[in-house]
């Protein structure tokens, strides 16, 4: 120590938070109880609370500290930071604009720059204001901060950041059908009454677009994402899967599972972007995710090995998330340092058709003379290669019978226009495509 040092002066920051939900309730009794100023050298002082509704009662917020009037977050003359934690994403973009208008910096939990990037941006690089969002994306997982700390060229980013999917899935693998699966998930409180959002792959859909983002410094929204729901899997599909091997490098076998995943990828220069259920082979380190768990892999040019990053995706760690972020503006706001994210990278993102992969299909037929050899006469006139093939055994012939199939990569629209002239044949119904991540 240089003569003179001494103690850090501790930095007081004051901040007003919207939302009283669970996020904000959390955010708040863990600045109260939990959190350890002395250990960040942040002080951090909740002016107010604004919430929706006068007419809900709530606890434990102090007397005082409430209120119902949203220009109340911005009021605040020592108010340095508005903390947001609403559903509403058109609100949560008007909230931010308006808090870096007047001159304060904004932190959310909500997925706000899926939809709005450019104009959360643009503000924040107009008014010179920081912006902090780590707790929009994979809860207690911090994915965008260990990203952001890469210093080299990021390849493919994939992962499980929808914990209800995942869920469902890992219960349809012990015998489990989807209903009884999502009925198990509303139970345990990690399921909508409505479960489309989640199941549906629009939850996932947002959170990888914001990945990107963060990994590729580009402006990329959850409407370029190649979208596809989970609740067309079947347990049939769980027990096909299972029956097609995959042979490692040292020849193992290994069987695969069904996960629904989000993938960012760059392939031919372009950025390829997914929420969709996918076979996994079992060997891979995503198979082994809790039931509750998020996790994400990074892979990148600094080595083949990819970083893992696995944590709680939901609940009170994201109340945790969020304070890593107003204690990291706090102190850029102390030494006069405004670093808003640009996302001025331009990336051209391709359309879902345009994504290669190799495909599983599955598909029902009749069990009758000639039906395989026209549809693998389909495949073969669009150049497609089947690399595998599974059919359960059958006694009886003209039994509806379920088939797998897995092909070499290709592209979507080749794989699915294939299909559509299977469909016309006659010799198959009830088609399913998923693609394999390996």
């Amino acid at each position: 120590m240089q003569r003179g040092d001494g103690p850090q002066k501790a930095i007081d920051v004051h901040i007003s938070i919207v939302g009283a939900g669970h996020v904000g309730k959390w955010l708040f009794e863990n600045l109260a109880t939990k959190y350890d100023p002395g250990k960040t050298g942040v002080r951090i002082h909740v002016d107010r609370i604004v919430a929706k509704d006068p007419k809900k009662q709530r606890q434990g917020f102090g007397e005082g500290i409430l209120s119902f009037d949203l220009e109340d977050a911005f009021k605040g003359p020592k108010t340095k930071i508005v903390v947001e934690a609403i559903s509403d994403l058109k609100a949560s973009r008007d909230i931010a604009c308006k808090a870096m208008e007047s001159g304060k910096h904004w932190v959310t939990s909500s997925k706000t720059m899926a939809l709005y990037p450019r104009e959360i941006v643009g503000a924040a690089i107009a008014n010179r204001r920081n912006v902090g969002y780590m707790a929009s994306v994979g809860g207690g997982t911090c994915v965008l901060d260990r990203i952001s700390k890469i210093p080299y060229a990021i390849n493919t980013v994939v992962g499980v950041l929808n914990t209800t999917s995942h869920f469902i899935l890992k219960r349809m693998l012990l015998g489990e059908t989807y209903e009884a699966a999502l009925r198990e998930a509303q139970g345990a409180g990690l399921a909508e009454p409505n479960p489309d959002f989640d199941v549906k792959g629009r939850d996932g859909a947002h959170k990888i677009s914001i990945v990107a983002q963060r990994a590729w410094n580009t402006a990329v929204t959850h409407e370029q994402v190649c979208t596809e729901p989970i609740d067309t899997i079947t347990p049939v599909d769980i027990q096909l899967a299972d029956a097609l091997m995959f042979r490692d490098e040292r020849g193992k076998k290994h069987p695969h599972v069904i996960m629904p995943l989000q993938v960012a990828q760059m392939q031919s220069g372009k950025l390829a972007l997914g929420c969709f259920p996918a076979l996994v082979p079992g060997n891979h380190a995503l198979t082994t995710i809790g039931e509750r768990e998020n996790a994400v892999y990074i892979y990148h040019e600094g080595r083949k090995e990819p970083v893992e990053v696995r944590g709680p995706g939901a609940g009170e760690p994201t109340a945790d998330a969020m304070i890593s972020d107003i204690v990291e503006i706090a102190k850029k706001d102390a030494a006069g340092i405004a670093d808003p994210p640009t996302l001025s990278r331009r990336v051209e993102v391709l359309e879902p058709g345009e994504m290669e992969s190799e495909f599983y299909i599955r598909l029902y037929t009749q069990n009758v003379p000639g039906a395989m050899h026209k549809i693998s006469g389909v495949l073969a006139k669009h150049a497609i290669n089947m690399q595998m093939f599974y059919q359960p055994l059958l006694t009886k012939r003209g039994v509806r019978s379920p088939i797998a199939i897995i092909v070499d990569k290709e592209k979507g629209r080749v794989v699915q226009g294939a299909l559509r002239e299977i469909e016309e044949l006659g010799y198959a119904e009830d088609i399913l495509l998923l693609r394999l991540f390996h």
